[in-house]
């Protein structure tokens, strides 16, 4: 007796596909979409790294200019001085982002708030530098010595102490959460201590800081790589 089931070649009456018929290109599912959002962070993370090393790079070459120099280098070479620290604080704006989105997942609430205000106090010293820039430049690289005043200094202030006291609490935060190497989380925690107490009497302090923020982007690099082929070489799904 011939059984009346259908087979994979069986078609209904009105024409529709086979019954066990599969489409030929591999359906975008739901769970594919957030590696797609993750890779674009990925990105974002990659580029916060490197600006953290460039940064680190841009600090520790004004250090060293100052001590082979004998001088400070925003005074013995205004225009380059100025380019490099603005470029630095710039730089270290997006290595804030990224830094923090490599490691959110283990931060909490202290960590939410460190973050915040890193990136408020790196972006307003950030202006502040880019302004300072740009006035050196307009005056073909002379010092103009201005009267501060109160408004100005009060920005000087605000600007500069959330930039200082934001990349202590995040150093904080990242030593707590463990994700990147403790140390360079600790040399940025001390390193911002000790350029407040000791920038000026000890020639090249800040690059303490500076190099705890170098070592951070690096390990960022490097723990993405090792994690990169675990999913970066998906098997292609089967056609059937």
């Amino acid at each position: 007796m011939r059984s009346n089931a259908p087979t994979p070649t069986t078609r209904s009456p009105s024409g529709e596909q086979p019954v066990n018929w599969q489409p030929d290109t591999p359906v975008d599912h739901a769970e594919d979409r957030p590696d797609r959002v993750n890779g674009s962070s990925i990105i974002i993370i990659r580029v916060g790294a490197l600006c953290a090393v460039l940064g680190a790079v841009s600090l520790v070459t004004q250090q060293i200019w100052s001590i082979v120099a004998g001088e400070v280098i925003e005074i013995d070479t205004p225009i380059l001085g100025r380019i490099l620290y603005a470029a630095q604080i710039a730089l270290f704006v997006f290595a804030v982002v990224g830094l923090y989105l490599h490691q959110r997942k283990a931060f909490n609430t202290f960590g939410q708030i460190a973050t915040l205000t890193a990136l408020s106090g790196t972006l307003l010293w950030s202006g502040s530098t880019t302004w300072e820039a740009l006035d050196v430049l307009r005056n073909g690289g002379k010092l103009v010595e201005d009267d501060m005043t109160a408004p100005v200094l009060v920005w000087i202030l605000i600007a500069f102490g959330l930039y200082a006291l934001g990349l202590f609490l995040f150093g904080v935060a990242t030593w707590r959460a463990g994700v990147l190497p403790r140390i360079p989380a600790a040399l940025v925690v001390f390193g911002i201590l000790l350029g407040l107490l000791l920038d000026g009497l000890l020639p090249g302090i800040l690059i303490v800081y500076g190099a705890g923020l170098a070592w951070l982007g690096i390990a960022t690099l490097v723990q993405l790589r090792s994690r990169q082929p675990a999913g970066a070489h998906r098997p292609p799904a089967p056609v059937h």
